[in-house]
């Protein structure tokens, strides 16, 4: 059904910063990208970051955006869910059908049937 962050494990284990991508635009032009979480003390949601960096003319400018991130963990996956009369709810740590431990895997994939 889908896959999101288990934000159990993500809150445990204090992961912030994801590891930078680069490459080159469909323009030419060179790009590195960065993602890093702010968690927010108190609240229910931590702040996703992205930075693009972009080599335009032989000058780097950036772009920065935030988007604000639900911490979900299985235990409120689960509740909603069976709120809303789903049943067989099965989670994965990985695409591949692996076990899931909520306090071990950062990625829940969730199948469930109506």
């Amino acid at each position: 059904m889908f896959q999101i962050l288990n934000f159990e494990e993500i809150m445990a284990s204090d992961f912030r910063f994801m590891p930078s991508k680069s490459g080159k635009l469909d323009t030419g032009e060179d790009v590195v990208f960065n993602r890093f979480f702010e968690h927010k003390v108190g609240e229910n949601y931590s702040n996703l970051v992205f930075t693009s960096i972009i080599k335009r003319d032989n000058n780097w400018t950036s772009e920065i955006t935030i988007q604000n991130v639900l911490r979900l963990d299985f235990d409120i996956v689960d509740k909603l869910l069976t709120r809303s009369n789903f049943r067989d709810i099965i989670v994965f740590s990985d695409y591949l059908g692996d076990g899931f431990v909520q306090t071990l895997h950062r990625n829940m994939i969730v199948k469930v049937r109506k």
